[in-house]
């Protein structure tokens, strides 16, 4: 008898060059968002991953889902980007936005369709408390105008997902507390070992209160010594590093060592103790100093450094750390927990110095208060540099020249003729540094007084306000004044130069954009307005048109204004 025929297996497509370029930049960039969410203490449920559903009318999928006690988070990775990108957010809007307006029958959905979501969420939970989040990954920050869209999902772009991943890589588990914030959850909606946190996790530490005439800090600041387990700290502390995904301009503290960390660490296993100095930390509204007879102590009614109970409220990222962040992380938690970290964790106690704002504390002057103890502690170690200086100006003296500047570049670089061309984080490759564009071509064109600041062209109602430093909110109106007046010149020059020339010199020598290029560009300008005040583009551009034949290349570093002088005389013209 013949056997039968083997079926012969179908072969698999030919990918094209571009095709296979595409899917391992697509495995790279899955894989890093994978990796933060499985160091976190999350699991990926992969039978899930881009299996179509149908909610409530409304076609769709999701490309990966992570569950985590009673988290569910919903993921979508894209690399689009430019105008596809918004182009793909507003296709997933309608069915991102159903999902968080009926989030409950959503989660209910995916149990009946996805079993295993089901068998990974722990059952100690009642419906009602588990929590569902979207998450949208993309290479480039996604503009306003498309997060708008749909306002409950989180994005994370390049920024953000390098962050967490060198966070999680440094403190594995801990990160999750930063992670939960980005989230957008509560303390009290996280579950932990089956069930929902109360109040029974906080605890009386023993402190020393120093009497507020003592101090020397404002009136109704509180100043307290006191003992601390690492534990409590890490499931409460916040940094405001630079590099981290918050927005705003109050961010000046550097990413986190991992080399120092687990140095640190070393030290703690070897030695079996905790270091003798003090970490300084502010703490949050609600904190209680109380005598031993549980009576709340005034410390402006003492006249001596008098013992108390401190009790911090259990409220995630709410006590901030001032100095001592690699202390105190140093003692992070890990899947895989090393057993004396672990124990040390909760077992020893930190010195720590707390401040208690005065109530009712506007959090803009808490920002600069914090923000001018980290320098001044910091002002004499060799990580004081130009940048961190500057970043902390933006917060204490926020009218300064070189404020307003690196306000300025902050907005250049993200949207404009620069944009992902300047330095914005400790990870970015192949991008211009802006220290030096701050003080040395900004400061100058944007300050709020002399002849060629721009301040003399901005035509605002409350103008003067700025000029008397006292308008924070015209103040940033001032600051997107000067970055798109400041973008349209610089926009006219990249047309005339073309792609091929706008670009970070390298060494085969078509790309002319340099610290010293872009500061010579930024100070031409500057004289340009002040000789013939501002105009449009088209004027920009027909002014510039020989800016090609300039040799960039002759002039070197600190030599802006020659270079500018030179153009504004032999190409700009009168």
């Amino acid at each position: 008898m013949a056997k039968p025929a083997k079926k012969r297996k179908k072969q698999r497509q030919k990918l094209s060059p571009e095709e296979r370029k595409f899917r391992a930049r697509q495995r790279v960039f899955r894989t890093q968002v994978r990796t933060i969410f499985q160091r976190t203490g999350f699991s990926r449920i992969a039978d899930v991953s881009d299996k179509e559903l149908t909610f409530k009318g409304r076609t769709g999928d999701f490309d990966d889902v992570y569950v985590r006690e009673n988290l569910i988070v919903c993921v979508e990775y894209t690399l689009s980007e430019g105008g596809n990108l918004g182009e793909h957010i507003k296709g997933k809007t309608l069915l991102f936005n159903l999902i968080h307006a009926n989030s409950k029958d959503f989660i209910a959905y995916l149990f009946e369709k996805f079993p295993t979501i089901r068998a990974a969420v722990n059952n100690r939970y009642h419906d009602q408390q588990l929590k569902i989040r979207i998450v949208y990954c993309s290479p480039t920050e996604v503009r306003s105008e498309h997060s708008d869209l749909t306002k409950d999902t989180r994005f994370m772009w390049r920024g953000t997902i390098q962050y967490f991943k060198a966070l999680s890589e440094t403190v594995r588990l801990s990160a999750r507390h930063e992670l939960f914030q980005f989230l957008n959850l509560d303390y009290k909606e996280i579950g932990e070992n089956g069930k929902l946190p109360d109040d029974r996790g906080e605890g009386w530490f023993p402190g020393t209160l120093l009497p507020e005439a003592h101090s020397n800090f404002p009136p109704n600041y509180k100043v307290v010594s006191f003992y601390v387990t690492p534990a409590v700290l890490l499931e409460r502390a916040y940094v405001l590093r630079k590099d981290g995904w918050k927005d705003g301009d109050g961010l000046y503290q550097r990413m986190i060592e991992r080399k120092k960390i687990e140095s640190i660490r070393q030290h703690l296993r070897k030695n079996e103790r905790v270091f003798v100095n003090n970490v300084i930390v502010t703490l949050p509204d609600g904190t209680r100093l109380d005598d031993a007879e549980g009576t709340e102590v005034d410390p402006s009614k003492i006249d001596t450094a008098k013992p108390v109970r401190v009790k911090i409220p259990q409220r995630a990222n709410s006590v901030g750390i001032v100095d001592g962040q690699h202390r105190i992380f140093s003692y992070y938690e890990d899947i895989r927990d090393d057993p004396k970290i672990s124990a040390y964790r909760d077992r020893v106690n930190l010195l720590a110095t707390g401040i208690i704002y005065s109530p009712g504390l506007p959090e803009a002057d808490r920002g600069r208060f914090e923000a001018g103890l980290f320098l001044e502690i910091n002002s004499t170690q060799n990580s004081a540099k130009s940048d961190l200086k500057q970043a902390i100006a933006v917060i204490i003296d926020p009218y300064s020249a070189d404020s307003i500047g690196k306000r300025v570049v902050t907005r250049l670089s993200q949207r404009g003729p620069l944009e992902g061309l300047l330095e914005r984080h400790f990870f970015d490759k192949g991008v211009l540094k802006t220290s030096s564009m701050v003080s040395y071509a900004l400061a100058r064109l944007v300050r709020v007084d002399g002849d060629e600041s721009l301040i003399n062209q901005w035509q605002d109602a409350e103008r003067q306000s700025v000029l008397d430093n006292a308008n924070d909110d015209a103040l940033v109106r001032y600051v997107d004044f000067c970055a798109t007046e400041l973008s349209m010149f610089l926009s006219a020059a990249k047309a005339i130069l073309g792609a091929e020339k706008w670009k970070m010199t390298s060494r085969d020598g078509t790309g002319v954009l340099s610290v010293t290029s872009v500061n010579s560009l930024i100070i031409l300008f500057r004289k340009v307005v002040h000789r013939g005040g501002l105009s449009q583009f088209d004027h920009y551009r027909k002014r510039l048109a020989k800016l090609n034949s300039f040799e960039f290349d002759d002039y070197h570093s600190s030599q802006y204004n020659r270079a500018a002088e030179d153009i504004l005389d032999n190409i700009y013209g009168k």
